[in-house]
């Protein structure tokens, strides 16, 4: 349950399944898949960022920093609102940052279209991108969708440490024979982190909350952010569990392969874990 299972989608796997003396060899994506359909009508949409690949896209338009309220979830307004932020600094990331060229028009989630006046890089790398808001402009049917973030000079619109976990198989194989020995198939690399920054609104997420992160999939809190730890003293981000959907993450795939691009030309650059701690952050 604390990876995120239900017991609404356990009941139903189980009553799909049937009455039945028979043993089977299921993979997870089933089970995952039946608490995915539980989680996804009720669960709020956020939007946090990989901290680590953020492009910034300046508004050449005049634009005052302003929040607005816009739906949590976009097929249930019962789930509320939220509060987000526009100004004249927004953030990407890079993967969607080298799919934007110059003439484009793209749709930026829960604001419109922006058309994209420039994009500057250093190799393969887009370093920042210039772009106009084209607001009038109601057509979404063709454009690329991109989830973002603002950077606002408001006290309540300061961006949040986020941290996300993904767990995988400690087994890496799914039937182990009777002569093999079940040591040689140890997944020793079987948890991942992702240092992010989130949206202000995040900040009302609380433990055992499940949400998602637009984009990239259903998580479920673990440890609610704190400005100021009551053991350590010092910040610590909002710790968010992967909850598996049953289906492979392309999104997610992608900005890996852009991620590890760029790890390879900046490795001395990147940030890490002292201790591989993951409720400590760094900044």
């Amino acid at each position: 349950m604390r990876r995120g299972m239900t017991v609404e989608g356990l009941r139903q796997f189980i009553i799909a399944q049937g009455g039945s003396r028979s043993v089977v060899m299921m993979e997870w994506d089933k089970i995952w898949s039946f608490n995915k359909k539980v989680i996804d009508p009720i669960a709020p949409r956020y939007t946090a960022l990989d901290s680590t690949s953020l492009v910034p896209v300046f508004i050449s338009t005049p634009v005052s920093v302003e929040e607005a309220q816009v739906p949590l979830h976009p097929k249930n307004p019962e789930v509320g609102t939220k509060t987000i932020w526009r100004s004249a600094k927004l953030l990407v990331e890079q993967v969607d940052a080298r799919e934007m060229k110059s003439g484009d028009t793209v749709t930026f989630v829960n604001w419109g279209n922006i058309k994209i006046m420039s994009v500057e890089k250093k190799q393969d790398t887009v370093t920042q991108i210039h772009a106009v808001l084209d607001l009038a402009n109601q057509d979404f049917k063709k454009t690329m969708k991109v989830t973002w973030i603002a950077e606002a000079d408001a006290p309540s619109a300061a961006l949040i440490p986020v941290m996300t976990v993904d767990y995988d198989h400690i087994i890496s194989k799914a039937i182990i024979a009777k002569e093999e020995d079940w040591k040689n198939y140890i997944n020793y690399d079987s948890v991942h982190y992702t240092k992010m920054v989130g949206e202000p609104a995040l900040l009302n997420v609380k433990k055992g909350d499940i949400i998602q992160l637009q984009r990239k999939g259903f998580y479920i809190c673990d440890h609610e952010h704190q400005k100021r730890s009551e053991f350590s003293g010092v910040e610590t981000p909002l710790l968010l569990i992967y909850i598996p959907d049953g289906h492979v993450k392309e999104t997610a795939n992608k900005a890996k392969q852009v991620k590890f691009a760029m790890l390879r030309s900046k490795v001395a650059a990147m940030n890490t874990f002292r201790d591989d701690c993951p409720l400590r952050y760094c900044g």
